[in-house]
């Protein structure tokens, strides 16, 4: 694993931390919360973020989200797809990825009914920055909502389960380079995604969330070559930007239309996909971003912007 040893299988981790618990209160007299943070740790280092199992589809399905992604977030889901076919694993290929993506809330949560109209019957589990994996309590809140490591032996073996993925195929690249005014995703340069699709049979599906370089006033020049330097050896972005008001909350005054598009069908080869074969699917998946960008973005405000591959 990438960045964290996933230490504890978690069915033994919910285990320990209830056996920890109640250990410590009945024979210790520890208080409820100082015996809560010790039981955590078993639960921190479990290897949910592998395996996939700690997704709550309850959790993800709550009514609350169809209030939150929408009326607070300014969230908005135009698939173009339809009803994807249950029997079939899909890669969603997301861009762009602005700052912090929060157009992952359009497809991780049903607040935009992704789950229960879209992709019913579909098991997505979404890649994600494994930096984030280390962040007590954020870590959970994002596995309940499907998130796995993002390393490519953790996308496969989720891939031969039969699932689907949801990539940010920019990463900290991408990241980095948000800028307000400017549609720029970084594609030309990831070709792992596609080997993957070739290697297991699985649909590309283009994602594009116009408005998700708006949220934020970044400093994308500044150190740049440094920073896409730190980002290689680290993983770890260095990011410069604000919100609104100052603060990290995005500036919500711009609404994120996410529009989902065709599905790319990829048939599955039996020996190693050749660069050619991989070449030639990049190809149908830049023409794919390039023909959805063209076809929505007078729609949502955009007429004027170029989209910007590299």
């Amino acid at each position: 694993m990438v960045v964290r040893n996933y230490l504890i299988p978690t069915s033994l981790a919910r285990f320990l931390a209830v056996s920890t618990f109640f250990t410590a209160i009945l024979l210790f007299h520890w208080s409820v919360l100082k015996a809560s943070l010790v039981a955590y740790l078993f639960i921190f280092f479990d290897d949910g973020p592998v395996h996939g199992r700690r997704f709550w589809p309850r959790f993800a399905r709550l009514p609350l989200w169809r209030w939150y992604v929408p009326k607070v977030l300014n969230i908005h889901l135009h698939p173009e797809c339809g009803k994807l076919d249950a029997n079939q694993k899909y890669i969603f290929a997301a861009h762009p990825h602005g700052i912090f993506a929060w157009q992952h809330y359009a497809t991780f949560t049903d607040g935009c009914g992704f789950l229960t109209q879209i992709a019913v019957g579909v098991e997505p589990r979404v890649l994600v920055a494994s930096v984030l994996l280390w962040c007590p309590f954020i870590r959970d809140f994002v596995l309940w909502l499907g998130g796995i490591d993002a390393s490519r032996p953790v996308a496969e073996a989720q891939l031969r389960l039969g699932r689907s993925l949801v990539i940010f195929t920019g990463g900290e690249h991408e990241q980095l380079l948000t800028e307000p005014c400017c549609q720029r995703i970084v594609l030309r340069k990831r070709k792992g995604f596609l080997r993957m699709a070739l290697q297991h049979g699985a649909h590309i599906v283009p994602i594009y969330a116009f408005g998700e370089n708006e949220l934020y006033r970044t400093c994308p020049k500044v150190a740049q070559r440094f920073r896409l330097w730190l980002a290689r050896r680290t993983r770890l972005p260095l990011l410069l930007f604000w919100g609104r008001w100052g603060t990290p909350w995005p500036d919500t005054r711009h609404p994120i239309h996410v529009v989902i598009g065709t599905p790319i069908p990829v048939t599955c080869l039996e020996e190693t996909p050749s660069d050619a074969q991989v070449l030639a699917l990049q190809e149908q998946v830049i023409d794919a971003f390039r023909s959805l960008f063209e076809r929505n973005k007078h729609r949502f405000g955009y007429g004027k912007q170029e989209l910007l591959i590299i």
